[in-house]
């Protein structure tokens, strides 16, 4: 980020000077009231009707509120405020709770009056700097920043055209452009709402501090009611406030309590020279593409057996991407860790199947067997053993990984191989386990080599994507419709409606659109027939006019990413992928990606999130994906399953297909 641009291009459109004040019992006294429409500000006084009225004073901002509405007043209107108050415990530094910052606003979603709360640093911050409460009305013109300095006693509106609407973002940007040193970075407070609460009723507020163990902005969200998108509304893309000279002792360390919880430091992991080495590698082998963050941390993960302080600087500085977002990816997917762990991960699926089958069990043996507690390290290094959410083999519980290898139905007898690798893995007994129901999908179960495409061609495995390019784009989306073939990654959307959506996104906004086959969560189908798999997706680019493909698979299937690799290779031997497939004159290719696991990257949009190097999380809806999804660019998500099925409706019609899909 270019922090001396984005200051540049700041334009102070109001300022505002005041004086300091000091607490008296919890009270500074008074309230200000900022209008970033007609960019006025105004500071009232705290009156004794309004202590007595709301013992504690965290009703000042119902009281705030009503002197600004009226009958008439709806959540879009002008004189709707955004109303801040802490109460007098905002004053007590001994404790970060006890400054606890209600926020109140007449509701986009209700239509009433609905308030939110948030712990965190912006609640004593306002206090410090000499106000009880806050009120923001008006609807300012230009997306603007408010700037409350508790410094130098100043209060500014400034344009900011270039700072990011990306709350994660926006609050590590503004943080260092406000701060004058990295001490002073804990002395900001940031209150945001990202992108999509201007499309939703529904945003939220984020309120920012800084993590100095982390080196990075956290955020903290106040829900409920919309107040995010009333922020938004009113043009306002951050609020910032900056103070110095806060009580010592209220730091993150300042309670016993929170000692005993908090996390280690993070420490680094080797010399400096050998880590800027290590990671410069990495990131060269991924040509510093900010779309293969996560990529790169799988290969960091691996090599170094953690994520490092000083990898997160080098990957931010080489791609661009803010340390921020490649905080969240490190601690958001089970994947990483910012501690080293040992040479061999040792994972107990607590999925609900495996706990049935005694998942519990098998975890305190390989405890008591190591020596270690869940999530820790052996003293030698050699094993770190971890009870994860699910590994997504339900039929082989209990299931067990280790070292990316999985294992099925694993007794206490077991773990002596287990541990020594003369246990045989499962991968093959997985696939078999998991494809039971696919019904069509496996057509080619057991006849088909995965590792030999002449099998598959034997088959007939690439017969289909033969007559759709033979024929026009638009006829395999119509023999879509006509099977009624919907989507079978749990939402069951008809499939031909989203390639039409595609389709008509890309011609409309001269974008070239990519397929992306999420296999994340099936990848057994993959494993058993891999060549259908491309040969849907080699159909799906011919119809919605794509030149490019994505098989995101997980990076712990190793099974799954060997055979698909193979595959590849092979399907681009004999010219069924690439720039001239089958002799069309069309170019189609295929490049598997690696997803950091997790089930929820099973979903289409945490699936593109991951792609785009940032973390597996779902991002709203109203974005549809076939219209702007990886990269900005029109894109065509299907599960495994679905696409297997597109080559049945083209060699055996849209009839024969409707008929025997209920039965599949």
């Amino acid at each position: 980020m270019d922090l001396a641009r984005m200051s540049a291009a700041h334009e102070v459109l109001a300022e505002f000077r005041f004086d300091p004040a000091e607490l008296h019992r919890g009270y500074a006294g008074r309230t200000l009231r900022i209008d970033v429409g007609r960019r006025d500000f105004r500071i009232d006084p705290v009156t004794r009707q309004m202590k007595d009225l709301w013992v504690g004073g965290k009703g000042f901002d119902l009281w705030l509120m009503f002197q600004e509405i009226s009958a008439a007043t709806r959540w879009d209107s002008p004189e709707n405020p955004i109303c801040f108050s802490s109460g007098p415990l905002g004053g007590v530094t001994s404790f970060p709770g006890a400054g606890k910052t209600i926020v109140t606003s007449v509701s986009p979603a209700t239509g009433s009056i609905m308030d939110c709360n948030v712990g965190g640093w912006f609640g004593p911050y306002l206090k410090f700097t000499g106000f009880d409460a806050l009120v923001i009305t008006g609807r300012s013109d230009r997306e603007v920043i408010v700037f409350i300095d508790g410094v130098d006693h100043r209060i500014t509106i400034e344009a900011a055209p270039l700072e990011s609407i990306d709350s994660h973002v926006v609050a590590e940007e503004l943080t260092l452009l406000y701060a004058e040193d990295d001490a002073d970075r804990r002395n900001l407070a940031v209150v945001s709402s990202g992108t999509a609460a201007a499309h939703s009723r529904m945003g939220v507020l984020n309120f920012s501090f800084w993590d100095w163990r982390r080196n990075v902005a956290r955020l903290k969200q106040a829900g409920r009611g919309g107040i995010g998108t009333v922020f938004r509304h009113k043009g306002l893309k951050a609020l910032v406030l900056r103070r110095r000279g806060v009580n010592p002792a209220w730091t993150i360390t300042g309670s016993p309590a929170s000692r005993r919880v908090q996390p280690p430091p993070q420490p680094s992991s080797g010399c400096r020279q050998e880590e800027d080495a290590a990671v410069a590698a990495v990131i060269g082998r991924h040509g510093s593409d900010p779309q293969r963050v996560v990529e790169m941390m799988l290969d960091l993960q691996r090599e170094r057996r953690c994520i490092s302080r000083e990898a997160i600087e080098i990957i931010s500085r080489a791609t661009g991407t803010p340390r921020a977002w490649i905080y969240h990816v490190a601690t958001f997917h089970d994947a990483f860790s910012l501690v080293p762990r040992g040479e061999t991960s040792v994972e107990v699926c607590l999925g609900n199947a495996c706990r049935a089958a005694g998942a519990e069990t098998i975890l305190q043996a390989l405890q008591d067997r190591l020596g270690v507690t869940d999530g820790g390290t052996t003293a030698d290094g050699r094993y770190t053993l971890r009870g994860v959410p699910c590994l997504g083999a339900c039929s082989l519980a209990p299931a067990v990984r280790r070292g990316g290898h999985l294992f099925g139905g694993i007794r206490e007898k077991d773990l002596a191989g287990l541990l020594d690798g003369s246990l045989a893995p499962a991968e093959g007994e997985a696939a078999a386990a998991c494809m039971e129901g696919c019904g069509n999908a496996l057509r080619h179960r057991g006849r088909v080599d995965p590792g030999r495409i002449e099998t598959a061609l034997g088959r007939g495995v690439f017969e289909g994507a033969r007559r759709a390019l033979s024929g026009r784009p638009e006829a395999v989306i119509d023999a879509l419709a006509a099977s009624e073939l919907r989507g079978h990654g749990g939402g069951g959307f008809p499939a031909a409606d989203k390639w039409t959506a595609c389709r008509r996104a890309a011609a409309e906004r001269g974008l070239s659109p990519v397929v992306i086959c999420n296999a994340n969560t099936d990848a057994a189908i993959l494993e058993s027939d891999p060549f259908s798999v491309l040969e849907g997706m080699l159909i799906a680019g011919w119809a919605v006019g794509a030149t490019e493909g994505i098989l995101y698979v997980r990076a712990d299937n190793a099974a799954a990413l060997v055979c698909a690799s193979r595959a590849l290779e092979q399907a681009r031997d004999r010219r069924l992928l690439g720039q001239d497939v089958m002799g069309t004159g069309h170019a189609f290719d295929v490049t598997v990606r690696r997803a950091a696991g997790g089930f929820v990257a099973g979903e289409a949009t945490a699936a593109v999130s991951s792609l785009g190097g940032r973390h597996a999380e779902p991002f709203p809806r109203w974005i549809r994906l076939a219209e702007q999804g990886l990269g900005g660019r029109p894109t065509l998500v299907s599960n495994v399953e679905t696409l297997v099925n597109v080559p049945l409706v083209l060699t055996r019609g849209p009839s024969w297909f409707r008929e025997h899909q209920a039965s599949s």
